[in-house]
């Protein structure tokens, strides 16, 4: 990101749960109902809010199952949004991906205040030592995705309407994957090596179809 770029950030809100104060809201603009995950995070941060259960179909290894917990907060951890909860039932605490939650419903049943657990706080970043920094321009349109997929600081408003973007990766064949499900909505400017990479990918692509 050069200085001539100019960004602006994006403006984004709080949660003003009690146990949620410092974390982000990414309800920007009137189409956040239409991307499964900014709804689920609209549902959860209400009824965290409000201090509310809520129901859920949650699918694992041994299939789906039908939930019901107390919401107390939501964490952004290595490129996955996550619930802390405790489950109604068993009187346990637990994580939940939201990626693995479908149909999250306010019960308008409320909880009384808690404690989170210690284990249950989000833990101090990791200190990758083979982290790399990826620089990208964007349209606006993948907004949504950039923030489910790597949080609402991964990216700031240009002047000219396009989105600078930038993140943390570790897994050189999943960035390139990752980059290449946007199609043209999303162009790599650092580090010139997966700039190549793409390169060569996109010409061998193009190749078939000539």
């Amino acid at each position: 990101m050069t200085q001539t770029d100019q960004p602006r950030q994006i403006p984004v809100g709080t949660l003003t749960g009690e146990d949620n104060a410092s974390q982000p809201v990414v309800f920007i603009g009137e189409d956040v109902g239409k991307d499964p995950t900014m709804a689920k995070l609209r549902v959860l941060t209400q009824a965290i809010r409000a201090r509310c259960h809520v129901t859920f179909d949650y699918v694992h290894e041994k299939g789906t199952v039908r939930r019901m917990v107390e919401p107390h907060r939501i964490l952004y951890v290595a490129g996955d949004w996550h619930l802390v909860a405790r489950h109604t039932d068993r009187e346990e605490w637990r994580t939940y991906e939201l990626s693995r939650m479908w149909s999250p419903t306010d019960m308008a049943l409320s909880f009384p205040k808690r404690e989170i657990p210690d284990s249950c706080q989000p833990a101090p970043p990791t200190a990758y030592t083979d982290h790399r920094r990826l620089f990208a321009v964007a349209s606006p349109c993948i907004l949504q995705r950039l923030i489910a997929a790597y949080g609402p600081d991964c990216c700031c408003l240009r002047e000219d309407g396009l989105l600078n973007v930038e993140i943390s990766y570790t897994q050189p064949e999943a960035v390139l994957s990752w980059v290449l499900s946007f199609g043209d909505r999303l162009r790599v400017v650092a580090p010139e090596d997966v700039v190549t990479q793409l390169r060569q990918l996109t010409t061998a692509m193009a190749a078939h179809y000539a």
